[in-house]
């Protein structure tokens, strides 16, 4: 086990914009595409995905020290730092039992489709760490590692539906077609679901408002531009955090703009390289299972050219600072995942790209990450000092990721209750779950079918044409 764990680590250390094409040409071969073909389609995936990274870098080495400015300027001390998304991966691959969970997921997802239990053929094995972080942490708590792998297994069939149910609603957002998104990130969606329908689309005036890009653009001209709109994202941000230094506010100001132009055009990429793949699994599909059709279930990067993704995101940076001082019981100092894209890349989706709603709903996403990132902090602490990932500082008391999701605390809450602890926690837990995957789903199968497919291909509501994808 441990000469294939150093192998899917080797693999894995390539990165996405490695791994991933490899992945893809292997596919696009299985299912028939010629190799020039295959080749140029993994090649430029590689590309989309190398530049959406090098974006997210730019962006993040700008607003960090910002974010990081108003934390020291209020005083506040908080215990856990936020070390991001990469070092939490670096935990999970070092879990003895890693390697484990790619035929789990693998063979859940062949499963699924022989039987038409699921539309997504799910070729992101990358994001597999994310399974892998929840178990090991369940591990660290108490949770047996056959109970840790059933409730894995569990996430992966979530996934697998998640991916199912917005199906429509990523490749409208997109216009990328035959793709799906079954990334744990998307769970937000059963957190939130309810509030976008019992509660905003019951807030007068707010349940009239109409603020995605396009409408933007239409009604305030220039203001609505992406440029000028992360300009003024970056200048709120820079003197919130250094007053009126100019040298400090302006580069700020320039990486904000710079982000949110050049990130829908590094993000069309996605759609180049992936419709030769995904025209060809359809062909495939088709000639095997008369009627059926498959979606490519990919990374969360394709929907990277949703300008209202970034721009709520941006906004949200002086939210969570708020946040982390002033919300009962944070003990997180957010840094690492200050641009925390983990709260808007679902709640994007359940706004139909509607900015206002997409930052209200990644507000309400990324509290329940900062109370998820504290109460598993002592564990991601402990499991990066055992694995010997990370070297602590003496001065950090215990590190934590706030993009953890609030479904880990239920997973772990599932596992303890499988094995017969924390009974009443658990069972109120998985009935409080059980009953939000109840709107959840409901509320998704209403949505996808307010969507047409036109001739092309391309997703749109219904009664409305398809509108050419723009950068």
């Amino acid at each position: 086990m441990d000469q294939a764990l150093e192998v899917v680590r080797y693999l894995i250390d390539l990165g996405p914009s490695v791994f991933l094409p490899l992945v893809m040409l292997v596919l696009g071969l299985i299912i028939g595409l010629p190799f020039a073909r295959a080749l140029q389609a993994g090649i430029l995936l590689g590309v989309a995905f190398a530049g959406v990274g090098l974006v997210i870098g730019y962006i993040f080495g700008g607003v960090a020290p910002a974010g990081q400015a108003f934390v020291e300027n209020t005083g506040v001390q908080l215990t856990a730092f936020d070390f991001g998304w990469t070092a939490a991966a670096a935990i999970s691959w070092a879990w003895p039992y890693a390697v484990l969970m790619f035929p789990l997921q693998i063979v859940i997802n062949l499963v699924m489709l022989a039987f038409g239990w699921t539309r997504c053929l799910n070729v992101d094995m990358w994001n597999v760490w994310g399974k892998i972080f929840v178990a090991a942490l369940m591990t660290y708590l108490g949770v047996s590692v056959p109970v840790a792998f059933v409730v894995a297994g569990l996430w992966v069939v979530l996934e697998l539906k998640s991916a199912d149910y917005t199906e429509k609603q990523v490749q409208h957002l997109t216009k990328i077609p035959g793709v799906s998104v079954p990334h744990l990130i998307l769970f937000d969606l059963i957190f939130l679901s309810w509030v976008d329908r019992y509660i905003l689309d019951n807030i007068p005036g707010l349940n009239k408002l109409k603020t995605d890009p396009q409408r933007l653009r239409e009604r305030i001209g220039i203001f609505g531009e992406n440029s000028v709109i992360g300009a003024i994202l970056g200048l709120i941000l820079g003197l919130i955090a250094f007053g009126f230094d100019a040298a400090k506010v302006a580069p700020v100001v320039v990486v904000a703009a710079t982000g949110l132009v050049l990130m829908p055009k590094v993000a069309a990429l996605f759609m180049e390289a992936l419709a030769p793949i995904a025209d060809q699994a359809q062909q495939f599909m088709r000639s095997r299972f008369p009627g059926r059709t498959v979606s490519i279930g990919l990374d969360w990067p394709v929907l990277a050219g949703v300008p209202s993704l970034w721009t709520a995101a941006i906004l949200l940076i002086p939210v969570i600072l708020a946040l982390s001082v002033f919300l009962p019981g944070n003990i997180v100092l957010p840094f690492g995942s200050i641009l925390l894209i983990e709260a808007t890349i679902g709640t994007v989706i359940l706004a139909k790209g509607d900015l206002v709603r997409t930052f209200i709903l990644g507000a309400l996403s990324a509290t329940m990450r900062l109370l998820t990132a504290g109460f598993f902090a002592v564990a991601i602490t402990s499991l990066a000092t055992a694995t010997g990932v990370l070297d602590i500082p003496a001065e950090v008391k215990e590190v934590t990721w706030l993009g953890t999701s609030p479904m880990a605390w239920f997973a772990l809450h599932l596992g303890q209750l499988m094995q017969g602890q924390e009974i009443l926690v658990g069972v109120v837990s998985t009935v409080v779950l059980a009953g939000l995957i109840f709107l959840w789903r409901r509320e998704m199968l209403i949505r996808e079918a307010s969507f047409d497919q036109d001739a092309s291909g391309s997703v749109v509501e219904a009664g409305t044409t398809a509108q050419p994808a723009t950068a």
